[in-house]
């Protein structure tokens, strides 16, 4: 979401079902935010998921897509060379 919010999106550019599905943070986003995690807190990090509730997201299919990409990553960077996870 912040990384949509950051680019200066009008609140009628987020009314629409497109519009509520920009707020979800690229693959690229989440993995930078992971990687940066890891390197800063290495095995302390046991968890790994979406930085918000998903309850929240309307329709369904928008969390479903914040789970998606957020697994991708997960599984993306557990067969990275750097070996986390």
């Amino acid at each position: 979401m912040a990384e949509k919010l950051d680019t200066g999106a009008s609140l009628d550019d987020l009314k629409t079902f497109e519009g509520t599905m920009s707020l979800i943070d690229s693959k690229e986003f989440i993995k930078k935010n992971l990687l940066f995690a890891l390197d800063h807190y290495g095995d302390r990090v046991k968890f790994v998921g979406p930085d918000c509730g998903l309850k929240g997201w309307n329709p369904p299919q928008v969390a479903y897509e914040l789970l998606r990409r957020t697994y991708e990553v997960i599984k993306d960077v557990k067969t990275s060379s750097k070996g986390y996870c």
